[in-house]
């Protein structure tokens, strides 16, 4: 196999996995309640007034797809799951307003 035809199958792969990505990151945003992603929308700064969920969780993704977001959706994402951990806590969780 050439050097060209190489790089074409893993422009080809990168594409089929990103697709694939997008699918079931969607498919991750589906079990969200209108409100939780309402909690993302504010934590991201993105208007979501007139928007159904649907593009509610397209304008999510997009936003954390941009390179430029990657520290605001890492910290999101640590800080969902240290808000998960205490919520699972039965010490802890009635102590969070969530």
């Amino acid at each position: 196999m050439s050097l060209v035809e190489n790089n074409k199958n893993i422009k080809i792969f990168i594409a089929e996995n990103s697709t694939n990505h997008f699918v079931n990151d969607f498919n991750n945003f589906e079990i969200y309640s209108l409100k939780e992603l309402h909690k993302i929308c504010d934590y991201y700064n993105i208007k979501y007034t007139k928007l159904k969920k649907n593009e509610i969780i397209n304008a999510i993704l997009l936003f954390e797809k941009n390179y430029s977001n990657c520290c605001i959706v890492s910290r999101r994402r640590i800080m969902w799951g240290l808000i998960e951990e205490l919520r699972n806590d039965t010490k802890m969780s009635k102590y969070i307003l969530w």
